[in-house]
């Protein structure tokens, strides 16, 4: 018993301790309250803490005086939002906003600038270059010029050293056999081009023969006609014998020259040791083969002829 009421009266003591420093404790944090300055809300570097019953949600916003960018950004955009249907503020702005006149305001003109652009240069060049040799343009070719050439072919005109019908649609199939006819035994015409005239494969054979006595054309364009199959075999023999054409064009034409008549250019070109230029396109392998060793050796004849020619 007396060792039970020892302990009652220790524990006693200590709840009578512990209840006294509470009370200094309280006392000194009065005193620190005490001696903070009050708050001076221009500067807004102090804010004053405030306990109040009042619940949250009705307890007035109050507004900070900031001197940071974020306190500037929250006023305006508190500024801007409404805040309810009751807030004269925000019912002021907006009548504010209503009242604004932009009728005054006109959309400045654009500014026109100009631009001497590569392109527009060029045009411009071209444009005037047209215009200024517009008194010397060809016209276009009738049925009695072609005549003509003609004549000065059989004639054997050596004034005549190039002639260029290309898209000349007036060539007539007699025409063109007339013109072959007169190439065979010319000797003085270099270069021919005959694209787009409408050369078929009767005028197309007669070519071909022209190319087995002509001594003199270098250059010959038969692209973009109507030459088949049986017209390139004759071009194709006439190419095997001749020795002064240099260039062949027979690409695109609307028929197909078939196999058959492919391995006899392929032949041809084989045997020939003077083209260095051929197009026409070759579904053969074999012969594509073969026609593109040829000119390559060709090639390679006339560079060297060249390079001693120049030494």
């Amino acid at each position: 018993a007396a060792a039970d009421s020892e302990a009652k009266a220790a524990a006693e003591a200590n709840a009578a301790a512990a209840r006294a420093e509470v009370a200094v404790k309280v006392e000194a944090a009065a005193k620190v309250e005490a001696t903070i300055p009050a708050a001076d809300e221009s500067a807004g570097e102090f804010v004053r803490v405030r306990r109040s019953s009042k619940p949250t949600e009705s307890r007035p916003v109050e507004k900070r005086a900031s001197k940071s960018l974020f306190g500037w950004f929250a006023q305006k955009s508190g500024a801007n939002s409404p805040t309810g249907p009751s807030s004269p503020r925000a019912s002021t702005t907006i009548e504010e906003d209503k009242e604004t006149d932009f009728s005054e305001y006109k959309t400045p003109p654009p500014v026109m600038e100009r631009r001497n652009s590569s392109s527009w240069k060029l045009f411009k060049r071209t444009s005037n270059a047209s215009s200024s040799s517009s008194s010397s343009v060809v016209p276009k070719l009738s049925a009695s010029d072609v005549l003509k050439f003609i004549d000065d072919l059989k004639q054997n005109n050596a004034d005549l050293l190039e002639l260029d019908l290309k898209d000349c649609q007036i060539l007539t199939a007699s025409h063109g056999i007339a013109l072959a006819e007169a190439l065979a035994r010319n000797t003085a015409l270099k270069s021919l081009n005959l694209c787009n005239t409408k050369i078929n494969t009767q005028t197309a054979v007669k070519i071909g023969e022209a190319l087995l006595t002509n001594t003199s054309l270098e250059i010959l364009n038969l692209e973009r006609n109507a030459i088949g199959p049986a017209g390139i075999k004759a071009i194709a023999l006439g190419l095997a014998e001749n020795k002064t054409l240099m260039q062949i064009k027979l690409a695109n034409q609307a028929l197909s020259a078939g196999t058959d008549a492919e391995q006899f250019l392929a032949k041809a070109m084989a045997k020939n040791t003077q083209i260095t230029k051929f197009t026409l396109s070759i579904r053969d392998i074999s012969s594509r083969g073969v026609i593109d060793r040829a000119v390559a050796r060709n090639n390679e004849v006339l560079r060297k002829q060249r390079f001693s020619g120049q030494s």
